[in-house]
């Protein structure tokens, strides 16, 4: 907005000024004051000649400098928000010159950072860094110990790592598993007796402990068994796929919850620079705890519509390169058909094993 007056305005009178006539969504997101309106010929305003908005009018709130490290972390996350080389605890966010856009910004940086304990409708009602400060201190303070989970993440090679690292989700990548991958899927339930959406899950913990060469990690799983969990994965002390299998049946009916304001929030406590969380959900409409999602920097979702099998990837681009996500995911027809082969074939072996057992018995005739 532009604006003329007979005495300076400082943004924050102007918002509320606009606030008792406008609704929220079409205040303006900056101020611009001016000693007169650029004119044409003809005397109308000369949008054109009009100068670049510009977000560095006074709030009219004094300056306050932070003064703990969670108001030093807020103040570091809004200058970046609001292009703003000055940001005060005592300012108000919207003053500044954000809105709704810059709140959701804002809550999935908070989401990262805070373990998923804060909503967005928090940050509507704490608009200052130092009420927000002390809403997130509190917050902090009433969540034992219990409540955080330390998961171990996989550790990242720096061949998958962008050149641009700055913290960025919401890059889908979805595939479609033809009908040669789902039939080994299936092979696999039924060799096993569960659902085909599990050995899907276990196709995907080799996967990553193959590719990333690291047995030994923490998988968040959601939809399997009706809730969520968190599944502790050791796969050299895991005997084979029917194991793996049998393990996750376990875990996932024994160990999952499901409610999910009961959950744990996750917390990565390994090198979050170079380490990711992975995700696992299945179903059509998987149930992610609240907090769950943001924190996972690769979420696989096994998705079964009765007519369609599909993958379908969100990954940090901020972390991981978006190549290397498609490779893996044309990896996974490629480890169904090599998992369920190698079923099948111990299966024959064990058949021939005890027919040769019985005949054996039975003796020469």
């Amino acid at each position: 907005a532009y604006v003329v007056a007979d005495r300076e305005c400082t943004s924050g009178e102007l918002r509320r000024h606009c606030g008792e006539r406008l609704p929220e969504y079409m205040i303006p997101a900056s101020f611009t004051q001016l000693e007169a309106m650029p004119l044409t010929a003809s005397g109308k305003t000369n949008r054109k000649a009009l100068p670049a908005p510009e977000a560095s009018m006074a709030t009219g709130t004094a300056y306050a400098a932070p003064g703990n490290e969670t108001e030093e972390k807020l103040v570091g996350i809004w200058q970046e928000l609001l292009q703003r080389e000055t940001v005060g605890i005592d300012d108000n966010f919207f003053e500044l010159g954000g809105n709704s856009l810059l709140v959701l910004r804002m809550h999935k940086t908070l989401e990262q950072q805070q373990g998923g304990s804060l909503n967005v409708t928090d940050l509507f009602a704490y608009p200052t860094i130092s009420k927000l400060a002390g809403y997130i201190q509190r917050e902090s303070s009433a969540t034992s110990a219990s409540s955080r989970i330390s998961v171990v993440p996989i550790q990242l090679p720096s061949q998958w790592m962008p050149a641009d690292r700055r913290y960025r989700t919401g890059d889908y990548l979805r595939m479609p598993l033809s009908s040669s991958t789902v039939q080994y899927l299936e092979q696999l339930a039924e060799l096993e007796g569960v659902d085909p959406g599990l050995p899907a899950i276990g196709v995907w913990i080799v996967m990553l402990a193959q590719t990333f060469r690291q047995s030994r990690y923490d998988l968040p799983i959601c939809g399997f068994g009706g809730g969520a969990s968190v599944v502790k994965l050791d796969l050299n002390e895991i005997g084979g796929f029917s194991e793996l299998i049998a393990y996750l049946r376990s875990a996932l009916l024994h160990e999952h919850t499901s409610n999910s304001n009961s959950l744990p929030v996750l917390a990565n406590e390994q090198n979050p620079d170079s380490s990711i969380i992975p995700l696992l959900c299945g179903g059509t409409a998987p149930p992610v705890p609240e907090g769950w999602r943001p924190l996972a920097d690769l979420t696989i979702v096994v998705q079964s519509t009765g007519f369609e099998w599909a993958i379908q990837v969100e990954y940090n681009a901020g972390k991981i390169r978006k190549d290397k996500i498609k490779d893996l995911m044309k990896d996974f027809p490629i480890w169904c058909r090599r998992m369920a082969n190698e079923r099948q074939s111990k299966e024959q072996s064990a058949v021939s094993q005890d027919v040769d057992a019985e005949q054996e018995r039975k003796g020469p005739r």
